[in-house]
């Protein structure tokens, strides 16, 4: 199962027991997004005494930035003015 998350950083307690943690961090990758956006997910998490996946979400994140880190990605974040 695949648990979509919207762009804030608070997860529910369903979202976090549910959660697969190499998808959202395939996910996380793919958009380029820093390796420290797992605490954040862990302090949403843990208010609800779910501790997330770290191992999985950083191998899925792994893989997600094969993905972005790329020349053709470089120059469209470029063109768009963001960040790369």
């Amino acid at each position: 199962m695949i648990v979509a998350f919207s762009g804030c950083a608070t997860l529910s307690k369903n979202e976090c027991l549910e959660a697969n943690w190499f998808e959202i961090g395939r996910r996380d990758g793919t958009m380029g997004k820093p390796r420290a956006l797992f605490q954040q997910h862990r302090d949403a998490c843990l208010k609800h005494s779910v501790n997330p996946n770290r191992d999985a979400y950083y191998e899925g994140r792994d893989e997600g930035l094969k993905f972005y880190c790329t020349e053709d990605n470089g120059f469209k974040q470029g063109r768009l003015g963001r960040k790369y």
